[in-house]
């Protein structure tokens, strides 16, 4: 499996390719076939402040759901927001996430599971020093607006040098095209993204 934080990344972003190179067999024609993926494995983007991996697209899973794993420093954050199309669920690997839902704050820690209805405000932060979490997007399809909004990752970690980091602005005009709209959530959150750690210069 190549990852996208190789020097040629083989899927471009917001591509609706499989994150899969190989497919198993037996799977009768016209629906997704199941795959296989280890970790660190699948398209990685970089995108405020934290690395998104793109463990099943909508055209992986016919649709009916995507999967992106996230891992991020503490202070990685996303303002309060609702999707019009979409529910989310929430499953913690490792460290801390407050999560606010609808008019409720949860502190979540590994092995929680926290569920986001659609049309429901929501907004959420890494409060300990780093958080992966895994967020399932029911139907699949909304995993393209982060990608619209970021860029490949560079290494299998999150951002240690300048990357894109959209205003606010820009979310909302792509947001727009796939339902997402700013909203007050109950923890307050801004769209900001954390200071990036070591601060190094691309190459050229």
């Amino acid at each position: 499996m190549t990852n996208s934080f190789e020097k040629t990344p083989p899927l471009e972003i917001a591509d609706d390719a499989p994150v899969a190179s190989e497919h198993a067999g037996g799977t009768p024609e016209g629906i997704a076939p199941g795959y296989h993926l280890g970790s660190g494995e699948g398209p990685a983007i970089w995108f405020q402040g934290g690395i998104i991996t793109m463990k099943a697209r909508q055209h992986d899973t016919d649709g009916q759901f995507g999967l992106t794993e996230w891992y991020g420093p503490r202070g990685m954050v996303a303002p309060g927001h609702i999707h019009e199309h979409e529910a989310e669920g929430f499953y913690i690997v490792d460290g801390n996430l407050d999560i606010g839902v609808g008019d409720t704050a949860y502190h979540a820690t590994p092995g929680d599971y926290i569920y986001v209805p659609k049309q429901t405000v929501h907004d959420w932060i890494v409060t300990s020093a780093s958080c992966k979490f895994l967020v399932f997007i029911i139907p699949g399809g909304f995993e393209h607006f982060f990608e619209e909004l970021a860029e490949p990752a560079a290494a299998a970690t999150y951002p240690y040098t300048e990357h894109r980091r959209p205003p606010l602005e820009e979310i909302e005009s792509v947001g727009a095209k796939y339902g997402w709209s700013k909203a007050h959530g109950p923890l307050e959150t801004a769209s900001s993204a954390p200071e990036t750690v070591g601060r190094l210069e691309r190459d050229k």
